[in-house]
């Protein structure tokens, strides 16, 4: 609860008090009155209609501030989803960046990969004809001599 809150809280809290301590006193005071019956309860319909007053403005100040508080608390909720969606995205982005990036050096370390592959095939491919040609070169050389 902030100290605005508290603060109108502790008011209505006296306003409350205030009009019961009235009342209470009002009441007394004209129970212990020496007036005649009519008089008493004239007196004691124009108190009640005194404190019903009072109690409909109280009632009034609280439905008004408890529409405030309502509207108050979408506002804020309303300002929280936001956050949220924002830091959702936020949280996405980074995500695909992350993924853009190891996707990228993986991908350039398969073409690292496949091309020493294929150097390492062509060297083969080479050995192998040279190896192929000395054994040629030699087959030749054994036939000739006999």
């Amino acid at each position: 609860m902030t100290t605005a809150n508290t603060a109108n809280e502790n008011k209505s809290n006296l306003l409350l008090g205030t009009l019961i301590g009235g009342a209470a006193g009002a009441l007394i005071a004209l129970l212990l009155a020496p007036k005649s019956g009519r008089e008493l309860r004239s007196d004691l319909m124009d108190a009640m209609q005194t404190l019903q007053t009072k109690g409909q403005e109280l009632m009034a100040a609280c439905k008004e501030k408890a529409s405030e508080t309502v509207e108050t608390v979408r506002e804020q909720g309303s300002q929280l989803v936001d956050k949220a969606h924002d830091m959702t995205d936020r949280v996405a982005e980074a995500s695909h960046q992350a993924l853009d990036r190891a996707a990228g050096a993986t991908q350039e370390k398969l073409d690292k990969a496949q091309s020493a592959g294929h150097r390492a095939l062509d060297n083969a491919q080479s050995t192998s004809h040279k190896a192929i040609d000395q054994a040629d070169r030699a087959a030749a050389s054994t036939t000739s001599k006999q």
